[in-house]
């Protein structure tokens, strides 16, 4: 086993601190779908000679690299078997029990899954499923679910960014556009008050047809 010592820093009420630094792993195990070999990791802060906050962590060490157009798994390419999932019940919606999860992601291994792919980030427990089994996971950034006022404050802003996301006024805009279409407004309408000018639609004169209004959703990437 390998101890860190991180530092030390005074942080006042309602800010953070960063402290970071690394270690050199001799012949590591790596984690593969096939062998997921994890390490074994936990943390702990001090203050005043005693311990006031902690955590442990099983991970693996891996490199997911994108080369030459393909995706490698510790430098090698790797073949990707996706399914997509909810963490969702018709029952309990978003409440699942550990027991849901767990039947969720056998489902998926039985199904021949190497990779779970969520549209929105799962619960931690998903991922540490995922790590113990072998399987890859493809997830999307924690902005799942906000309000467009929420989007707008600057400490959300910095977190999108901090995990790979702009937070433009196109991202704002869909979020709007998606709302008004659910709600059922004319998406039609919809479209042409976005600046969608590439449609032509007729409505000066008549309805709107089944061709505008799929062209429509096709222009707003909103599913119908």
């Amino acid at each position: 086993s390998q101890r860190l010592r991180l530092g030390s820093g005074r942080i006042a009420p309602g800010r953070s601190q960063t402290f970071t630094d690394s270690i050199r792993v001799s012949r590591p195990r790596l984690w593969t779908p096939r062998r997921p070999s994890l390490y074994s990791t936990s943390f702990s802060v001090s203050a005043g000679g005693r311990s006031v906050a902690g955590y442990r962590a099983r991970s693996g060490i891996r490199s997911v690299k994108v080369v030459n157009g393909k995706l490698t798994l510790n430098g090698l390419p790797v073949n990707i078997r996706g399914v997509g999932m909810h963490e969702d019940d018709r029952a309990v919606g978003f409440a699942l029990t550990p027991e849901m999860r767990e039947a969720l992601v056998k489902d998926a291994q039985d199904m021949g899954a190497t990779m779970l792919r969520s549209h929105y980030p799962l619960h931690p427990h998903f991922h540490e499923m995922a790590d113990e089994r072998g399987l890859l996971v493809w997830s999307e950034i924690p902005m799942y679910g906000m309000k467009t006022e929420k989007i707008k404050n600057l400490v959300v802003r910095k977190v999108a960014r901090a995990a790979g996301l702009e937070l433009s006024a196109h991202v704002l805009r869909h979020t709007c556009i998606t709302k008004l279409v659910r709600r059922g407004s004319d998406v039609v309408l919809v479209a042409e008050l976005a600046g969608h000018r590439r449609l032509e639609t007729t409505r000066r004169y008549s309805l709107p047809s089944d061709a505008d209004r799929q062209l429509a959703m096709d222009d707003l990437e909103v599913e119908d």
